[in-house]
């Protein structure tokens, strides 16, 4: 979260009335605590924006896709297995990682 605040801190600060784009591999899901941070300071989620009625339903984007029929384990989602700052509310673990904000 604190990395969060401070990419835009960044933007606020250094690249005011300019448009920014964030594209991250953050190993967390929408609505995970970084997620949160980025859009309530003020970034818009870009898949959202576009799917929004798919917000929380996404493909995975995962290093080792293994095709548009993967589905996550839910023993991925296991408090051993990662951390559980990186789930989403629903505390599932979608493999939806990387992100692009705007």
């Amino acid at each position: 979260v604190r990395s969060a605040e401070e990419v835009c801190h960044f933007l606020q600060h250094e690249f005011v009335d300019l448009p920014a784009i964030v594209v991250l591999d953050s190993n967390g899901e929408p609505n995970a605590p970084a997620h949160s941070k980025f859009i309530e300071l003020g970034l818009i989620d870009s898949w959202a924006e576009c799917h929004p009625d798919q917000t929380l339903d996404r493909p995975p984007t995962f290093h080792n896709f293994e095709g548009p029929q993967f589905r996550v384990p839910s023993s991925w989602a296991l408090p051993q297995n990662c951390d559980p700052g990186t789930l989403g509310t629903d505390g599932r673990k979608t493999c939806h990682i990387d992100w692009i904000l705007h």
